[in-house]
């Protein structure tokens, strides 16, 4: 769980920056959570070692391992709005090659003409 949820947190920020900067416009709402998120990762990664190297304990704490279940829904949730981002991304690229390649025929086309 520990290398999953540290990697969704590096993608997350990593995917998320380069979502909002292709905005056109840099949407403080947004800003501030990918920073903050940013901000906290090394705190993050930190907590998330230390309890995954503590099994024991949350066998024994039935709070703790609940929270630990919510975080692991969380993780998949984060996953699938990074797969999201990542979908709608490629789509921007095809659509802009899409334009680039009717652009490039037309010429052709006139030059023939």
């Amino acid at each position: 769980m520990e290398d999953k949820l540290l990697d969704i947190a590096e993608k997350l920020i990593r995917v998320g920056f380069r979502y909002v900067k292709d905005q056109i416009e840099w949407d403080k709402r947004t800003k501030e959570p990918l920073a903050r998120l940013k901000r906290y990762l090394p705190q993050i990664q930190a907590v998330v070692h230390f309890a995954s190297s503590q099994e024991q304990i949350t066998d024994q704490n039935k709070p703790l391992n609940e929270w630990l279940w919510q975080l692991r829904d969380a993780i998949d949730d984060a996953f699938d709005v990074v797969d999201e981002l990542e979908y709608r991304e490629l789509e921007k690229q095809v659509t802009k090659d899409k334009k680039l390649n009717r652009s490039d025929w037309k010429k052709k086309k006139l030059k023939f003409l």
